[in-house]
Order: structure tokens, then C-alpha cells, then sequence
């Protein structure tokens, strides 16, 4: 036994610990002895004791939440620094701005509503489709000589994703474009050749 415990310290604990907070748990056991002793410390000494309260924060099969039923519960007065209807939050950009994403791509807001990706668009690929029409699905357009900044027709690239997953792992991208053009005829010809043998 412990130094600081007694006999009569632990059957208190025994006889108590059930179903009692720690901190619970040390404030009784203060009023009882006299004593100054902490929850950790009562804590500590319980569980070199191989005594458990049965306690571990888990909600039981069945419990009701206390908020069940009550929508919109909110604190009062918090009402003020709410969004008024139609109000803007003061970062707000219109339509047709301007930003560089983290991956160095130049970005263009094209509506208001909806997730990031559909209010903002990379500008290469509204290029490329005011050219071409709608980006099929599971394309993506590339810059061919890797500048994305030249936003030129001549410069973008309607690829297959499978296709630029090759590109990238046989590192036939080149800051040169019409090295990449030929790239890109390569790994169109293995997709070709796959498709024939298989």
C-alpha cells in the first residue's frame, strides 16, 4: 500500500468508487480525512489499486441527447452578429475575379453559389472550352510547355486522366510544346497498342 493511505483510505475508496467521478470521488474523500488530495492523485492511486469506477465517457445504448427535438438552439443574444438576408461577408469577390491557388493555377469566379470547385474554375480550362465546348468527363487540359501562365489555344491540351497519369510517370511533359505533343502521341499509341492486344 501506498505511504499516504491507510486501510481505512482504501475501503472508503472501495466502498465509494462505483459510479463516481474521480473528481467527485476526491472531494468526498477530502471531507472524510481532512486531506488536500487531487482527482489525478485519487485517480492515480485507484488504478494502482485495481479499482475502476466503471466510468468511461461513452454514452450507453439508449441515451437521449439533451437536445433532441429543440431546432435552431442557439445562445441568446448571439442573434447580432448573424448574417442578415442578402448581406455579404466583407471577403466576398464578384463574379469574373481573379486568384492563384495553392498549386500555382490561375483560378476565375463564375457564380456565386454552390461548392468551391463549381464557383471557381481554372482559367485554362474556360479558355479551352470557350474554344472547344464543354471538357468531356475524365479529361483534364494541360498546358504543353508546363507555363501556367500561357493561356494561348495552341499552348492547351485536351488529355484522357489516363493519359496524363503516363505522361507524368514516363516525365513526357517538356517546357518545350511540341516535345510534349509528341509525348502525348506516344501514349496515345501504348493506349492504342493495349487496347489492340487485349
Amino acid at each position: 500500500m501506498a505511504r499516504f493511505y491507510t486501510e481505512e483510505h482504501l475501503q472508503f475508496l472501495k466502498d465509494n468508487i462505483k459510479g463516481t467521478p474521480y473528481k467527485e470521488l476526491a472531494t468526498m474523500f477530502n471531507q472524510k480525512f481532512g486531506t488536500n488530495k487531487t482527482d489525478r492523485t485519487i485517480h492515480a492511486f485507484c488504478k494502482r489499486s485495481k479499482l475502476s469506477n466503471g466510468l468511461n465517457g461513452r454514452f450507453q445504448n439508449g441515451h437521449v441527447s439533451w437536445n433532441k427535438g429543440k431546432k435552431g438552439l442557439h445562445v441568446p443574444g448571439s442573434e447580432k452578429g448573424w448574417f442578415k438576408k442578402g448581406n455579404k461577408p466583407t471577403n466576398t469577390r464578384p463574379i469574373g475575379s481573379v486568384l492563384e491557388n495553392k498549386d500555382g493555377y490561375i483560378l476565375v469566379k463564375v457564380k456565386d453559389t454552390g461548392i468551391r470547385n463549381e464557383m471557381w474554375r481554372p482559367k485554362h480550362e474556360l479558355v479551352w472550352e470557350k474554344a472547344n465546348g464543354s471538357k468531356p468527363d475524365k479529361h483534364a487540359v494541360i498546358f504543353a510547355d508546363g507555363n501556367k501562365r500561357n493561356f494561348d489555344l495552341d499552348n492547351l491540351v485536351l488529355v484522357k486522366r489516363s493519359e496524363l497519369l503516363k505522361l507524368n510517370r514516363q516525365k513526357l511533359i517538356y517546357k518545350d510544346s511540341e516535345l510534349t505533343k509528341v509525348g502525348l502521341n506516344i501514349v496515345k499509341l501504348q493506349e492504342k497498342l493495349i487496347d489492340v492486344e487485349g
